[in-house]
């Protein structure tokens, strides 16, 4: 078989690439950087876990259903397989799609993901310019793993083969990957707007490899926005943008409002047996208050722990009388990476949970309990199932998958959600309480709302945000994006 020509040129107003010398068995591949699995040993032998995060949490499900290749960088060694399923008890069985890693060196992690991916995008297109540190090799390792990652890409491509890429880590990759075939680009966290996103040396760069996708997706229409702003405003009269379709030079791309969902079956019918049940009663029964509240985020600056700490001191502050009475549960997930920065962010937490509890609470009663750990879809739909309402209030956020996991939980309509204006779910889930997250007040009085609104309101309200969260889950989500990627024309020269 010989090597493709990764090079296309211009013929008669079309794309013509180099033919394909094989016929791909996967008519999807998918690209991520996270590795969706680790595996682990037990006492009955070697299992695999699952990873945390909401790309993986979304992607899983979708490859279970409808199969195909997902490609990705690797923490452990490793080809392209067939895993077992996750679990001892699954030895012997195959998930219906393959994996094939990516060996990134821990050079190449130092620079590509702690560097240019964690220290310059994600600081900046969360909004947060204060922390970006610019750094040229960073810029240069990036450049690279992106080409890496199509060098391995394209030899499992065909004509037929759709490629779905997700997420910042390779906004360069659409346009490495030069193929007649069709490619889609997600995009999970914010795009910032033009005056933020020209801060960045690079940006041009970065839009161009975006617009090499034939189909853009952004978690809400505020992203999808400031994207095409963003390339008008770079591009000027070599841009041409129609709506919501882009014809830059001779390469032309549609972008999409394209949420995420979440697997809503899985949460919703997790408690079959009764156990989601009994865990709820148990953490009820130890805390042993009339409320009870809940938070689960990833340790991160972004996700606005600290204010959300603030917010319920001013709550116990200002509503007295709900001392006692009310207890508040902050799931905390260690971060995927171990920089000083987030290591310092963990004990800025810590001690503020230590003030709160030193200043409020009793002998019998504590007003934070406060979990530093990962757990399970199982172990968090007990949380979920328990909360009286549940905090999402990140600083800034492309989504915020945990709130649509505490509404899938609440088969019974009970609880209320209160979410940050700044997330991509905001713009969906009217019925929550929309707040935002650096006013420790309004927080505070949305808490205090939450509990006197009648439960009948409630009741109703939850139940609107489950008919969203369900017909909206991460099926209708891969399901819609691909039918309008396959949909689109062959990649044509306009004008």
């Amino acid at each position: 078989m010989g090597t493709p020509n990764t090079n296309s040129y211009l013929k008669q107003g079309r794309y013509i690439s180099t033919s394909f010398h094989h016929k791909s068995q996967f008519p999807l591949v998918v690209v991520s950087n996270r590795e969706p699995f680790l595996l682990r040993e037990s006492s009955e032998g070697p299992f695999l876990e699952k990873t945390p995060g909401g790309v993986v949490s979304a992607l899983e499900p979708v490859l279970r259903t409808m199969g195909g290749l997902w490609v990705h960088s690797a923490i452990q060694q490793g080809g392209m397989v067939d895993f077992p399923r996750i679990g001892p008890s699954g030895r012997g069985r195959t998930e219906p799609y393959s994996r094939q890693s990516v060996q990134v060196d821990p050079i190449e992690t130092r620079y590509f993901y702690e560097g240019y991916s964690n220290n310059v995008l994600w600081p900046l297109f969360h909004s947060f310019t204060e922390k970006v540190h610019n750094d040229d090799l960073d810029w240069r390792i990036y450049n690279s793993v992106n080409q890496k990652f199509a060098a391995q890409v394209t030899p499992q491509l065909s004509h037929e083969t759709v490629l779905w890429i997700h997420d910042y880590h390779f906004y360069l990759l659409p346009s490495l990957v030069d193929r007649a075939i069709k490619i889609g680009f997600s995009n999970h966290i914010p795009f910032p707007p033009f005056n933020i996103l020209v801060k960045l040396p690079h940006h041009q760069e970065i839009l161009k490899g975006m617009l090499g996708a034939d189909l853009i997706g952004f978690q809400c229409d505020v992203d999808l926005i400031n994207f095409l702003d963003c390339v008008q405003l770079t591009f000027g009269a070599d841009v041409s943008i129609k709506d919501h379709d882009i014809q830059f030079k001779d390469r032309a791309s549609r972008v999409v409002s394209s949420p995420v969902g979440i697997d809503f079956d899985l949460f919703d019918k997790m408690d079959k047996g009764g156990s989601r049940t009994d865990g709820s009663c148990l953490i009820r029964r130890s805390i042993k208050t009339r409320w009870i509240g809940l938070g689960v985020d990833r340790l991160g600056y972004t996700k606005g722990i600290l204010e959300k700490l603030s917010a319920l001191e001013c709550f116990f502050e200002t509503y007295p009388g709900y001392r006692r009475q009310l207890a508040f549960v902050q799931v905390l997930a260690p971060s995927r990476s171990g920089e000083i920065e987030n290591i310092e962010y963990k004990r800025l937490v810590e001690r503020s949970v230590d003030r709160i509890n030193g200043k409020f609470g009793t002998d019998d009663w504590l007003p934070i309990h406060y979990h530093y750990k990962s757990f399970s879809a199982e172990g968090l739909a007990c949380f979920y199932d328990m909360a009286d309402f549940y905090l999402a209030t990140p600083l800034r956020d492309g989504m915020n998958l945990t709130a649509k996991e505490f509404i899938a939980c609440k088969t019974d309509h009970s609880g209320a959600l209160i979410l940050s204006k700044y997330t991509g779910a905001s713009e969906k889930l009217t019925e929550a309480f929309i707040v935002d997250p650096r006013s420790k007040g309004e927080v505070a009085e949305a808490v205090r709302d939450a509990l006197i609104t009648d439960p009948r309101t409630l009741a109703r309200n939850m139940a609107q945000l489950r008919l969203k969260v369900k017909d909206q889950d991460v099926h209708w989500w891969a399901q819609g994006f691909l039918d309008s990627l396959r949909l689109l024309p062959d990649r044509l020269e306009h004008g």
